[in-house]
Protein backbone atom coordinates (compact mmCIF):
# COMPACT_ATOMS: atom_id res chain seq x y z
CA UNK A 1 0.00 0.00 0.00
CA UNK A 2 1.30 3.64 -0.99
CA UNK A 3 1.87 6.01 2.42
CA UNK A 4 -0.65 8.60 2.75
CA UNK A 5 0.33 12.25 2.81
CA UNK A 6 -2.14 15.00 3.59
CA UNK A 7 -1.45 18.29 2.40
CA UNK A 8 -4.20 21.38 3.86
CA UNK A 9 -3.96 25.31 3.23
CA UNK A 10 -3.41 27.25 6.05
CA UNK A 11 -3.32 30.94 5.29
CA UNK A 12 -1.77 32.04 9.05
CA UNK A 13 -1.26 30.89 12.83
CA UNK A 14 -4.22 31.70 14.05
CA UNK A 15 -4.92 29.22 16.51
CA UNK A 16 -8.47 28.26 15.56
CA UNK A 17 -7.07 28.16 12.42
CA UNK A 18 -3.95 26.04 12.67
CA UNK A 19 -6.23 23.40 14.95
CA UNK A 20 -9.00 23.31 12.48
CA UNK A 21 -6.73 22.55 9.59
CA UNK A 22 -4.57 20.26 11.80
CA UNK A 23 -7.70 18.01 12.48
CA UNK A 24 -8.58 18.18 8.55
CA UNK A 25 -5.19 17.11 8.07
CA UNK A 26 -4.98 14.31 10.46
CA UNK A 27 -8.15 13.23 9.23
CA UNK A 28 -7.24 12.22 5.51
CA UNK A 29 -4.78 10.00 6.89
CA UNK A 30 -7.15 7.83 9.21
CA UNK A 31 -7.10 10.47 12.56
CA UNK A 32 -5.10 10.67 15.58
CA UNK A 33 -6.89 8.22 17.34
CA UNK A 34 -5.89 5.29 15.43
CA UNK A 35 -2.43 6.50 16.43
CA UNK A 36 -2.54 7.98 19.99
CA UNK A 37 -4.54 5.95 22.63
CA UNK A 38 -5.92 6.77 25.70
CA UNK A 39 -3.00 6.47 28.72
CA UNK A 40 -0.50 6.84 26.37
CA UNK A 41 2.56 8.78 27.29
CA UNK A 42 3.70 11.08 24.12
CA UNK A 43 6.42 13.09 23.31
CA UNK A 44 5.99 15.90 21.21
CA UNK A 45 9.35 16.53 19.30
CA UNK A 46 9.53 20.27 17.88
CA UNK A 47 12.32 21.60 15.99
CA UNK A 48 13.97 23.95 17.91
CA UNK A 49 16.98 25.21 16.45
CA UNK A 50 18.19 27.67 19.02
CA UNK A 51 16.71 30.85 20.62
CA UNK A 52 15.06 32.54 18.03
CA UNK A 53 11.28 33.80 18.07
CA UNK A 54 8.85 32.29 15.74
CA UNK A 55 8.34 35.15 13.52
CA UNK A 56 12.28 34.20 12.63
CA UNK A 57 10.70 31.18 10.91
CA UNK A 58 13.58 28.69 12.24
CA UNK A 59 11.70 27.06 14.71
CA UNK A 60 8.41 25.01 14.81
CA UNK A 61 5.56 27.94 15.60
CA UNK A 62 4.04 27.59 19.25
CA UNK A 63 0.58 27.79 17.54
CA UNK A 64 1.06 24.24 16.00
CA UNK A 65 2.46 23.16 19.14
CA UNK A 66 -0.25 24.45 21.34
CA UNK A 67 -3.11 22.51 18.63
CA UNK A 68 -0.83 19.40 18.97
CA UNK A 69 -1.26 19.05 22.57
CA UNK A 70 -4.92 19.37 22.96
CA UNK A 71 -5.71 17.24 19.83
CA UNK A 72 -3.34 14.62 21.89
CA UNK A 73 -5.45 15.59 25.02
CA UNK A 74 -8.36 15.01 23.08
CA UNK A 75 -7.37 11.77 22.08
CA UNK A 76 -6.77 10.43 25.38
CA UNK A 77 -3.24 10.96 25.63
CA UNK A 78 -0.68 12.53 28.12
CA UNK A 79 1.37 14.76 26.18
CA UNK A 80 4.86 16.17 27.06
CA UNK A 81 7.41 18.73 24.86
CA UNK A 82 10.99 17.70 24.58
CA UNK A 83 14.37 18.62 22.06
CA UNK A 84 17.56 19.24 22.67
CA UNK A 85 18.06 22.47 20.88
CA UNK A 86 22.14 23.52 20.43
CA UNK A 87 20.95 26.07 23.25
CA UNK A 88 18.54 24.73 25.62
CA UNK A 89 16.76 26.71 27.89
CA UNK A 90 17.10 30.24 26.34
CA UNK A 91 15.55 28.72 23.08
CA UNK A 92 12.29 26.50 24.77
CA UNK A 93 11.35 30.38 26.08
CA UNK A 94 12.40 32.63 23.03
CA UNK A 95 10.67 29.93 20.74
CA UNK A 96 7.78 30.61 22.55
CA UNK A 97 7.23 26.74 23.61
CA UNK A 98 7.20 27.42 27.15
CA UNK A 99 4.42 30.21 27.32
CA UNK A 100 2.09 27.10 25.05
CA UNK A 101 2.91 24.58 27.46
CA UNK A 102 2.30 26.34 30.69
CA UNK A 103 -1.03 27.91 29.52
CA UNK A 104 -1.88 23.62 28.56
CA UNK A 105 -0.38 22.86 31.82
CA UNK A 106 2.24 20.02 30.51
CA UNK A 107 5.97 19.83 30.85
CA UNK A 108 8.41 21.07 28.60
CA UNK A 109 12.03 18.57 28.69
CA UNK A 110 15.16 19.56 27.67
CA UNK A 111 16.24 16.23 26.86
CA UNK A 112 19.64 16.67 28.94
CA UNK A 113 17.15 16.33 31.83
CA UNK A 114 16.59 12.89 32.01
CA UNK A 115 19.99 11.78 30.54
CA UNK A 116 21.04 9.62 27.62
CA UNK A 117 21.70 5.85 27.06
CA UNK A 118 23.78 4.25 24.57
CA UNK A 119 22.17 2.43 21.96
CA UNK A 120 23.44 0.18 19.39
CA UNK A 121 22.49 0.83 15.80
CA UNK A 122 22.21 -2.29 14.14
CA UNK A 123 21.67 -0.89 10.57
CA UNK A 124 23.73 1.93 10.95
CA UNK A 125 25.49 2.43 7.80
CA UNK A 126 27.39 5.74 9.21
CA UNK A 127 27.20 5.19 13.04
CA UNK A 128 27.00 1.74 15.04
CA UNK A 129 26.41 3.25 18.61
CA UNK A 130 25.39 6.94 19.69
CA UNK A 131 23.98 8.04 23.58
CA UNK A 132 19.80 9.03 22.72
CA UNK A 133 17.88 10.37 24.75
CA UNK A 134 15.72 8.00 27.44
CA UNK A 135 13.09 10.70 26.77
CA UNK A 136 12.33 9.79 23.40
CA UNK A 137 13.11 5.69 23.93
CA UNK A 138 10.44 6.00 26.59
CA UNK A 139 7.81 7.35 25.14
CA UNK A 140 4.89 5.46 24.02
CA UNK A 141 4.69 7.48 20.60
CA UNK A 142 7.03 9.96 19.35
CA UNK A 143 5.30 12.96 16.96
CA UNK A 144 7.75 14.45 15.28
CA UNK A 145 6.41 18.40 13.90
CA UNK A 146 9.73 19.93 12.13
CA UNK A 147 9.49 23.28 10.27
CA UNK A 148 9.72 23.45 6.42
CA UNK A 149 12.79 25.45 5.35
CA UNK A 150 16.38 24.67 4.19
CA UNK A 151 19.54 23.37 5.26
CA UNK A 152 23.22 25.03 4.14
CA UNK A 153 24.96 21.70 4.46
CA UNK A 154 22.12 18.75 3.46
CA UNK A 155 19.98 21.37 1.28
CA UNK A 156 16.59 20.50 3.32
CA UNK A 157 15.56 19.89 6.63
CA UNK A 158 12.54 18.40 7.94
CA UNK A 159 10.98 15.00 9.60
CA UNK A 160 13.90 12.72 9.40
CA UNK A 161 16.80 15.65 10.46
CA UNK A 162 14.44 16.17 13.15
CA UNK A 163 15.58 12.86 15.01
CA UNK A 164 19.12 14.76 15.99
CA UNK A 165 17.91 16.79 18.25
CA UNK A 166 17.68 13.52 20.19
CA UNK A 167 21.21 12.38 21.03
CA UNK A 168 23.73 13.61 23.62
CA UNK A 169 25.38 17.01 22.52
CA UNK A 170 28.54 15.42 22.20
CA UNK A 171 27.37 13.16 19.98
CA UNK A 172 26.22 15.78 18.09
CA UNK A 173 29.60 17.76 17.54
CA UNK A 174 31.61 14.29 17.07
CA UNK A 175 28.93 13.32 14.04
CA UNK A 176 28.98 17.20 12.66
CA UNK A 177 32.41 16.10 12.38
CA UNK A 178 31.73 14.03 9.41
CA UNK A 179 32.89 16.73 6.61
CA UNK A 180 30.92 14.97 3.53
CA UNK A 181 27.27 15.70 2.91
CA UNK A 182 26.57 12.12 2.06
CA UNK A 183 28.43 10.24 5.20
CA UNK A 184 26.62 13.07 7.31
CA UNK A 185 22.83 11.95 5.83
CA UNK A 186 24.11 8.29 6.65
CA UNK A 187 24.55 9.44 9.62
CA UNK A 188 21.15 11.13 10.14
CA UNK A 189 19.44 8.27 8.50
CA UNK A 190 20.97 6.06 11.15
CA UNK A 191 19.83 7.65 14.26
CA UNK A 192 16.33 8.53 12.18
CA UNK A 193 16.55 4.35 12.47
CA UNK A 194 16.66 4.39 16.35
CA UNK A 195 13.16 5.67 16.73
CA UNK A 196 11.25 6.09 14.42
CA UNK A 197 8.34 9.15 14.56
CA UNK A 198 5.18 7.56 15.05
CA UNK A 199 3.42 10.14 13.08
CA UNK A 200 5.11 13.53 11.26
CA UNK A 201 3.46 17.01 10.98
CA UNK A 202 5.07 19.48 9.23
CA UNK A 203 4.71 23.46 9.83
CA UNK A 204 4.89 24.64 6.46
CA UNK A 205 2.58 27.77 7.17
CA UNK A 206 5.37 30.13 7.06
CA UNK A 207 9.12 28.33 6.16
CA UNK A 208 12.74 29.62 5.86
CA UNK A 209 14.02 29.88 2.05
CA UNK A 210 17.59 30.71 1.53
CA UNK A 211 20.89 29.59 3.39
CA UNK A 212 18.93 28.30 6.21
CA UNK A 213 17.94 26.87 8.63
CA UNK A 214 17.69 29.52 10.96
CA UNK A 215 19.20 32.99 9.08
CA UNK A 216 17.91 32.43 5.80
CA UNK A 217 14.78 34.69 4.87
CA UNK A 218 10.92 33.62 5.72
CA UNK A 219 8.87 32.83 2.93
CA UNK A 220 4.95 31.91 3.59
CA UNK A 221 4.17 28.45 2.28
CA UNK A 222 0.43 28.01 3.62
CA UNK A 223 0.35 24.05 4.23
CA UNK A 224 0.20 21.92 7.18
CA UNK A 225 1.54 18.88 6.26
CA UNK A 226 0.64 15.40 8.07
CA UNK A 227 2.12 11.47 7.52
CA UNK A 228 2.77 8.51 9.67
CA UNK A 229 5.81 8.02 7.45
CA UNK A 230 8.13 10.56 8.00
CA UNK A 231 10.48 10.04 4.60
CA UNK A 232 7.20 10.61 2.68
CA UNK A 233 6.36 13.53 4.31
CA UNK A 234 10.13 14.77 3.40
CA UNK A 235 9.56 13.88 0.39
CA UNK A 236 6.06 15.65 -0.69
CA UNK A 237 7.41 18.70 1.72
CA UNK A 238 11.04 18.97 -0.37
CA UNK A 239 8.53 18.70 -3.51
CA UNK A 240 6.55 21.35 -2.46
CA UNK A 241 9.71 23.84 -2.27
CA UNK A 242 11.03 22.64 -5.75
CA UNK A 243 13.65 19.69 -4.79
CA UNK A 244 13.45 16.59 -6.51
CA UNK A 245 13.31 14.33 -3.34
CA UNK A 246 16.19 12.07 -4.72
CA UNK A 247 18.38 14.91 -4.75
CA UNK A 248 18.01 15.31 -0.86
CA UNK A 249 20.78 12.53 0.29
CA UNK A 250 18.88 11.82 3.53
CA UNK A 251 15.68 11.17 2.14
CA UNK A 252 17.24 9.08 -0.60
CA UNK A 253 19.28 7.12 1.56
CA UNK A 254 16.16 6.19 4.51
CA UNK A 255 13.98 5.52 0.32
CA UNK A 256 16.99 2.83 -0.20
CA UNK A 257 16.90 1.49 2.95
CA UNK A 258 13.50 0.75 2.93
CA UNK A 259 12.57 3.20 5.90
CA UNK A 260 9.76 4.94 4.02
CA UNK A 261 8.11 5.97 1.16
CA UNK A 262 11.10 8.78 -0.51
CA UNK A 263 9.60 8.61 -4.55
CA UNK A 264 6.08 10.38 -5.29
CA UNK A 265 4.87 7.33 -7.18
CA UNK A 266 4.75 5.59 -3.63
CA UNK A 267 2.49 8.03 -2.17
CA UNK A 268 -0.72 8.83 -2.20
CA UNK A 269 -1.21 12.82 -1.83
CA UNK A 270 -4.33 13.19 0.16
CA UNK A 271 -6.05 17.21 0.22
CA UNK A 272 -4.20 19.54 -2.13
CA UNK A 273 -1.86 18.43 -4.42
CA UNK A 274 1.53 19.23 -4.84
CA UNK A 275 0.95 21.37 -8.53
CA UNK A 276 -1.44 23.09 -6.41
CA UNK A 277 0.89 24.74 -3.73
CA UNK A 278 4.23 24.42 -4.92
CA UNK A 279 6.21 27.44 -4.84
CA UNK A 280 8.99 29.83 -6.09
CA UNK A 281 11.57 29.15 -3.21
CA UNK A 282 15.21 30.24 -2.63
CA UNK A 283 16.90 26.74 -2.65
CA UNK A 284 20.64 25.58 -1.79
CA UNK A 285 21.94 24.60 -4.92
CA UNK A 286 22.46 20.70 -5.24
CA UNK A 287 26.10 20.34 -5.43
CA UNK A 288 27.25 17.71 -8.03
CA UNK A 289 30.71 16.58 -9.29
CA UNK A 290 33.22 13.78 -8.91
CA UNK A 291 35.29 15.66 -5.60
CA UNK A 292 31.90 16.66 -4.63
CA UNK A 293 33.61 17.60 -1.18
CA UNK A 294 36.64 19.76 -2.75
CA UNK A 295 33.50 21.46 -4.98
CA UNK A 296 31.82 22.25 -1.84
CA UNK A 297 34.82 24.29 -0.19
CA UNK A 298 35.12 25.92 -3.43
CA UNK A 299 31.72 26.78 -4.13
CA UNK A 300 30.05 27.76 -0.84
CA UNK A 301 33.24 29.80 0.03
CA UNK A 302 34.23 30.64 3.94
CA UNK A 303 32.34 31.59 6.82
CA UNK A 304 33.20 34.72 8.41
CA UNK A 305 31.81 36.63 11.60
CA UNK A 306 30.07 40.56 11.33
CA UNK A 307 31.74 41.69 13.94
CA UNK A 308 28.70 44.42 13.92
CA UNK A 309 26.50 41.93 15.13
CA UNK A 310 28.46 39.36 17.23
CA UNK A 311 27.85 39.91 20.71
CA UNK A 312 30.68 37.61 21.99
CA UNK A 313 28.68 35.52 23.64
CA UNK A 314 31.11 31.99 22.91
CA UNK A 315 28.19 29.99 21.34
CA UNK A 316 30.38 28.99 17.97
CA UNK A 317 33.37 28.35 20.09
CA UNK A 318 31.44 25.84 22.37
CA UNK A 319 29.67 23.90 19.90
CA UNK A 320 32.35 23.88 17.20
CA UNK A 321 33.08 19.97 17.04
CA UNK A 322 36.42 20.75 15.19
CA UNK A 323 37.32 23.31 17.90
CA UNK A 324 38.37 25.75 14.76
CA UNK A 325 37.08 28.79 16.07
CA UNK A 326 38.87 31.27 18.47
CA UNK A 327 37.95 34.72 20.62
CA UNK A 328 40.60 36.94 19.03
CA UNK A 329 38.77 39.46 20.23
CA UNK A 330 36.04 38.04 18.15
CA UNK A 331 35.20 34.57 17.02
CA UNK A 332 38.08 33.68 13.99
CA UNK A 333 37.52 30.65 12.21
CA UNK A 334 40.67 28.70 11.13
CA UNK A 335 39.96 27.98 7.77
CA UNK A 336 42.42 24.89 7.82
CA UNK A 337 40.89 23.29 10.51
CA UNK A 338 37.15 24.41 9.92
CA UNK A 339 34.96 20.96 8.57
CA UNK A 340 32.15 23.40 7.06
CA UNK A 341 29.54 21.33 9.06
CA UNK A 342 27.50 25.53 9.79
CA UNK A 343 27.16 24.39 13.74
CA UNK A 344 28.36 28.17 14.08
CA UNK A 345 25.82 29.69 11.35
CA UNK A 346 23.22 27.51 12.98
CA UNK A 347 23.34 28.30 16.25
CA UNK A 348 24.44 32.27 16.69
CA UNK A 349 21.99 33.81 17.93
CA UNK A 350 22.52 36.71 16.41
CA UNK A 351 22.81 35.88 12.71
CA UNK A 352 26.74 37.01 13.10
CA UNK A 353 28.54 34.41 11.32
CA UNK A 354 27.81 34.44 7.24
CA UNK A 355 29.40 33.36 4.12
CA UNK A 356 31.61 35.86 2.78
CA UNK A 357 30.59 37.79 -0.01
CA UNK A 358 32.82 35.52 -2.63
CA UNK A 359 31.13 32.22 -1.76
CA UNK A 360 27.98 30.72 -3.51
CA UNK A 361 25.93 31.29 -0.90
CA UNK A 362 27.32 34.39 0.14
CA UNK A 363 25.68 35.84 -3.35
CA UNK A 364 22.47 34.62 -3.04
CA UNK A 365 21.70 35.57 0.54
Amino acid sequence: MKSKVAVVRCKEYDFEEVKKTMQESLKLIGGLGNIVRKGNKVLLKPNIAGPFPPEQGATTHPSVIKAMIQLVKEAGGIPVVGDGPGTILPAFEISGIIKVADEEGIEVIPFNKNGFEMVKIPMGEQLKEIYFSKDVLKKDIVISIPKLKTHALVYYTGAIKNMFGAILPDSRKKTHRIDDVELFSKALVDIFTIRKPDLAIMDGIVGMEGVGPTHGPVKKIGVIISSTDSVAIDAVSSSVIGYDPMDIPTIRNAYMRKLGAGRLEQIEILGEQIKEVRIDFKRVPILKGRDKRRFMRLALGHLIVDTNKCKKCKICVEHCPSEAIRLIPYPTIDQKICVYCYCCFELCPEGAVIFDEKSMLGKSS
